[in-house]
């Protein structure tokens, strides 16, 4: 589990961030297309009519289209650019928190080596770090939800899952040989069954032979 949140830790974040500059950099130019949209719009106000065609403001031709009808998909545009963005910090904020526990976590599993204790350990470090975050934080609480119910299903599955799918089985003195002798005799007695079936079928055989000899 670890090793996945150190994995995922270091590759997106480095992911989110790309993500963060590129968006950034693209609502940079839709803004500015907007604002020079405005200053047509002003240029030129009898140009006011709204088609209800649907358009990509990035595609050639929706340059002919009205300016309000461009204005429209722009700033439309720029508030799916703003969600993104909103969107990407709150991962951001909750990728922190995961290196938060890793940084304590990580020493405790180099020490500790009772599975169990350790997830106890590690439950105590996310009760810790659920504390220090507002009650209304819902999307960094969520963070720790999802290590929360990862670190419980690990204690049930190493717990109530093992003891009720490979209970012990108690073995009394002898009872190998005694398993080992039944084994032996059930082989030796299907051997003899099946020497049994071939004498028979051989001994009919010779007895069907005989009569067709007798009586050509």
């Amino acid at each position: 589990m670890l090793n996945g949140y150190e994995a995922e830790a270091l590759s997106a974040k480095a992911d989110v961030e790309k993500r963060i500059g590129s968006t950034e950099i693209e609502l940079a130019y839709l803004q500015g297309r907007a604002k020079n949209l405005d200053d047509l719009l002003k240029r030129f106000p009898s140009d006011q009519k709204i088609t209800q065609q649907v358009t990509d403001p990035k595609d050639s031709g929706a340059k002919y289209l009205p300016i309000s009808t461009q204005i429209i998909a722009i700033n439309t545009e720029i508030y799916q650019n703003r969600e993104v963005l909103a969107r990407l910090a709150d991962r951001l904020t909750q990728l922190e928190i995961m290196n938060q526990f890793l940084q304590e976590a990580t020493p405790k599993a180099q020490t500790q080596f009772d599975g169990i204790g350790l997830i106890k350990q590690y439950l105590l470090i996310e009760d810790t770090l659920r504390r220090t975050l507002s009650p209304d934080d819902l999307k960094a609480r969520a963070a720790l939800d999802q290590l929360r119910s990862k670190l419980l299903k690990l204690e049930d599955r190493f717990t109530k899952g093992l003891e009720a799918n490979t209970s012990p089985i108690a073995y009394k003195r002898g009872a190998i040989k005694v398993t080992l002798g039944g084994v032996a005799l059930a082989f030796l007695v299907t051997v003899l069954f099946l020497l049994g079936q071939r004498f028979f079928l051989r001994l009919s055989r010779i007895q069907l032979s005989n009569k067709q000899a007798t009586y050509p």
